[in-house]
């Protein structure tokens, strides 16, 4: 078989082909139009209900500062309820490469009456909501280093459930109002997304793998000190000794603005094998879901044009000290499932999987 296969896009040129893999672009800013089931990057968590997640999930564990939201994803698969992702960083520079510094939170809202009330509400932005354009479709499999750790589960919950087996059975019903989630007193600027498919060229050409060393940071206790030539040389063999950041920028290349990569239950675009996030990557092995066992599979990833985006209005000092991650992969239990009480629950979270391969960090010889 080739390497593609005909696109269903009637006006797709012919030297290009459609992949699996849903791409989001940034379009407007957000304003206070946003809805929670509205993609986003950046700005502030937008709560499906008034029932937010757990504060202890609010703040990172090492600095105690609240999380700054990254992106808030619509990524329904069943029309009985909304199923939204949000992935959180912390942005102090004490905490980076830590685990738990980044941290992911599946949201699953019960939002209808009854279980044959089955069709999904219809965004009223103009703008291509990520949810809605990609599970429209009859599709769902195509929709768009550390772990993280689970919700606490408290004692007198002791079935878990498929969400699907749940959704709808009963009219859902208010919860009780749970304390303020920590604001986030400087929010990265919010916009909203919008996606199509990703579409790469029959013949590529291959991307400039040459490393400008000025966005390269360099570990050193004098900063200085310029980059010395035992430095530069490290630096400057990094893209041809990685195969899979080569193969990482090429592909970027063709959509070069793209913040993420969705594609649930495929494969992600590994940023570097130099580490060892790679395998579990390459591979799928991720953890199992810790409430049901189940396998985890790969949803998505923030690629590194989005720290452009969310960064652009800062000073030039926080700028370069500010987030130097290479892309950040979620990976969720693929049967969807929840901890259910009982089946008039209204809304549920759960922490899954994230991983982050970080930008490679040169260490100076004198």
């Amino acid at each position: 078989m080739s390497d593609y296969d005909s696109d269903s896009d009637s006006d797709i040129p012919d030297s290009l082909y459609s992949t699996p893999t849903y791409l989001a672009y940034i379009d407007e800013p957000a304003d206070s139009s946003a809805r929670p089931i509205d993609s986003r990057l950046g700005g502030l968590p937008l709560w499906p209900s008034s029932f937010p997640p757990p504060n202890s999930l609010a703040t990172c564990p090492y600095c105690q500062a609240p999380y700054s939201l990254l992106a808030q994803v619509n990524a329904e698969i069943d029309s009985n309820y909304d199923r939204i992702l949000y992935l959180f960083i912390c942005k102090s520079a004490s905490c980076r490469r830590k685990i738990n510094s980044v941290k992911c939170i599946r949201a699953i809202i019960n939002r209808t009456k009854s279980a044959s009330q089955t069709e999904p509400a219809k965004p009223q932005n103009q703008s291509i909501q990520l949810g809605s354009y990609l599970f429209d479709s009859k599709d769902s499999s195509n929709p768009f280093a550390g772990a993280s750790q689970p919700f606490k589960i408290s004692s007198d919950v002791v079935e878990t459930k498929e969400y699907s087996s749940v959704a709808g059975s009963n009219e859902p019903i208010d919860q009780p109002q749970a304390p303020d989630w920590p604001t986030d007193p400087r929010p990265f600027p919010g916009f909203f997304l919008v996606v199509e498919k990703e579409r790469l060229s029959k013949n590529p050409v291959p991307a400039d793998h040459k490393i400008d060393l000025s966005k390269i940071k360099i570990e050193d206790d004098d900063d200085n000190d310029p980059i010395n030539e035992s430095s530069r040389g490290q630096i400057e063999s990094l893209d041809n000794s990685d195969k899979a950041f080569r193969n990482f920028a090429d592909r970027v290349a063709q959509n070069p603005d793209q913040v993420i990569r969705y594609n649930r239950g495929g494969d992600p675009l590994i940023y570097s094998d130099r580490d060892a996030l790679t395998k579990p990557l390459a591979s799928g092995s991720f953890p199992p879901c810790p409430l049901c066992k189940s396998p985890r599979q790969f949803e998505l990833q923030l690629m590194p044009q989005a720290i452009q985006e969310l960064e652009f209005d800062l000073p030039l000092d926080e700028i370069l000290n500010g987030m130097d991650w290479g892309s950040i992969y979620v990976a969720t239990c693929s049967k969807d499932c929840v901890f259910a009480k009982d089946d008039s629950q209204k809304v549920w979270y759960t922490e899954e999987w994230v991983g982050v391969q970080w930008e490679e960090q040169i260490t100076k010889r004198m």
